[in-house]
């Protein structure tokens, strides 16, 4: 698998980068993207930035793990980041009635 990037860290992404870890994923093949220093993962070979300007390079993936009332602001088009192809899913939840 080529690089991936994760777009927030706070209790979804935290969470979802645990489980990639321990299913194998090698640190050296993530790089998440975090604005909260205090949210920002600590394991040994894992590349944190503080925006996704930072991150300097394509990955092959991209996560999204960021409250729906901030997702505009963690992407950039035109940033290096940005994918050239890319697949959304997204899935609200079910109204209450």
């Amino acid at each position: 698998m080529g690089k991936l990037l994760l777009v927030g860290c706070g209790k979804m992404g935290g969470a979802m980068l645990d489980g990639w870890l321990a299913r194998g994923l090698a640190a050296s093949d993530a790089i998440v993207a975090e604005p909260v220093e205090a949210l920002r993962p600590q394991q040994a070979g894992l590349r944190v930035v503080a925006s996704i300007e930072r991150v300097g390079e394509t990955p092959e993936i991209v996560v999204l793990a960021v409250k729906p009332q901030i997702d505009g602001c963690a992407c950039c088009p035109t940033s290096s980041a940005s994918p050239t192809k890319a697949r959304c899913s997204c899935r609200s939840p079910p109204a209450r009635r």
